[in-house]
């Protein structure tokens, strides 16, 4: 799963039990390897690095831990992987150069239609990885982005470069025939962003006066 880091105060110390850097604080990003239950079951660190020799050995060791634990004969469903808010949403995709899929639903009888609609849409074969998701009450937030269109339940979006804009590349009704088609469809229209390298990225961010204001402070010095 994709951490909130710095975006969720009480996520926050659970990471601090997993990994913690030099100066005994939450580090931007943290990696570890969790068992069904949540529980550690390897070290932690800041990537895959700190943990494994390298790909061939994080190959090996993962075959291992999938032998200790078997499917569930009561598994239905998987559940829909979301980012906490439309702000975080396209912020986090813009970071990831990937769409942000918005589901609306202001009763909770149609969350949980929602949710188990684009569920089986987010693990459907050709389609993990492909975006982020979130849920949201209303369509406030999303009335400025551009092609924007009320009636819709769910909003494909392609965040601007630094996730403070995005453009509706989509828009589908939860209860639509065609649902999974739509969808696919608005997915193939995103188009990766050139960013050049990390430096170059950030350093233009910085000309320009592009800030985030985190949730609680950032503690990792390289990262200020």
């Amino acid at each position: 799963m994709r951490p909130a880091t710095y975006e969720s105060a009480s996520e926050a110390e659970i990471l601090k039990t997993y990994f913690r850097g030099r100066a005994s604080e939450l580090e931007n990003t943290t990696f570890t390897l969790l068992d069904p239950d949540g529980e550690q079951i390897s070290r932690g660190g800041r990537s895959p690095s700190f943990v494994f020799q390298d790909a061939e050995d994080m190959a090996e060791k993962m075959d291992e831990f999938s032998f200790v634990y078997e499917p569930t004969v009561h598994f239905k469903s998987r559940a829909l992987p979301t980012v906490k808010d439309l702000r975080l949403g396209v912020n986090v995709a813009a970071c990831d150069s990937l769409p942000l899929v918005v589901g609306v639903a202001k009763k909770d009888k149609d969350v949980k239609r929602l949710r188990k609609e684009l569920a089986e849409f987010a693990w459907s074969t050709g389609i993990p990885g492909r975006a982020h998701y979130v849920l949201v009450e209303d369509t406030k937030g999303l009335e400025d982005f551009e092609d924007f269109k009320k009636g819709g339940d769910i909003y494909v979006l392609q965040p601007e470069t630094y996730g403070r804009d995005a453009k509706v590349l989509g828009i589908a009704k939860v209860r639509d025939k065609d649902l999974v088609k739509t969808l696919t469809k608005a997915l193939d229209a995103h188009s990766v962003p050139k960013k050049g390298d990390h430096r170059e990225h950030v350093g233009r961010g910085r000309r320009e006066g592009i800030d985030w204001e985190t949730e609680i402070p950032v503690t990792d010095s390289g990262n200020r």
